[in-house]
């Protein structure tokens, strides 16, 4: 999700080196979009990534960390690269004490639950001058045919299940989508765990869909999604 905000980090600041810290499984996408310069993937285990981490920061000296996840882990991550400026969103009624600089979404709070992850990220980014608008244009694949009117489906969310949307709304939307869009094709993607959410969406519309939940890495998902 944050992809696209990545590439208004660079466009805004092309002489940065901006090195991306995340979950091994995002590497493919890192190489597939190439919106940062160096990929540090975090493994299982959290004494060996602070280890990694403090080495990090101690060799590449950064002057800013941009913390697009809101954990008390991944501050304690930031706090050990050791970047001058740890920038991060709070949330109403929460701290995050580790970080040198934050975006207080306390004025939005009657207006989160309607108002997209992507769109917060730009306003908080927008707040320390670190991009100037963020550009949705789908990202280019080289090597990849795009197909008409397909449509993914994405229904389940197994790293945070209470922000998963409702099934029925899910087939209510896929029900009006084929209405709108004759020929439509719904693939239905996801990870293992979110196979359940899947079935249930599969059973619950009446437009076909072909099941590809848990089936592909991330390399595989974009070339689908394309």
């Amino acid at each position: 999700m944050a992809l696209p905000h990545l590439r208004a980090i660079k466009a805004r600041q092309p002489e940065a080196q901006l090195t991306l810290i995340a979950k091994p499984q995002f590497k493919d996408l890192f190489e597939l979009f190439l919106v940062a310069d160096e990929f540090v993937p975090l493994h299982k285990g959290a004494f060996r990534n602070l280890r990694t981490l403090s080495a990090l920061g101690r060799r590449s000296k950064p002057e800013c960390q941009v913390m697009f996840t809101n954990s008390v882990r991944g501050d304690l991550e930031a706090w050990f690269v050791g970047a001058q400026n740890r920038v991060g969103m709070v949330y109403p009624g929460r701290h995050r004490p580790l970080l040198t600089g934050v975006y207080r979404l306390s004025a939005f709070k009657d207006e989160l639950d309607v108002t997209h992850q992507t769109a917060l990220l730009e306003d908080f980014l927008k707040s320390f001058d670190l991009i100037d608008s963020v550009d949705v244009a789908p990202f280019f694949l080289g090597d990849v045919e795009r197909v008409p009117n397909r449509v993914g489906i994405i229904a389940g969310s197994s790293n945070n299940p209470q922000k998963c949307w409702a099934v029925e709304k899910w087939c209510r939307m896929m029900n009006r989508f084929s209405e709108s869009i004759p020929g439509s094709e719904f693939v239905l993607f996801g990870t293992e765990s979110d196979r359940s959410v899947s079935e249930a969406v599969s059973k619950g519309t009446t437009v076909t869909t072909r099941d590809r939940t848990g089936q592909t890495n991330m390399r595989e998902l974009a070339g689908e999604l394309a």
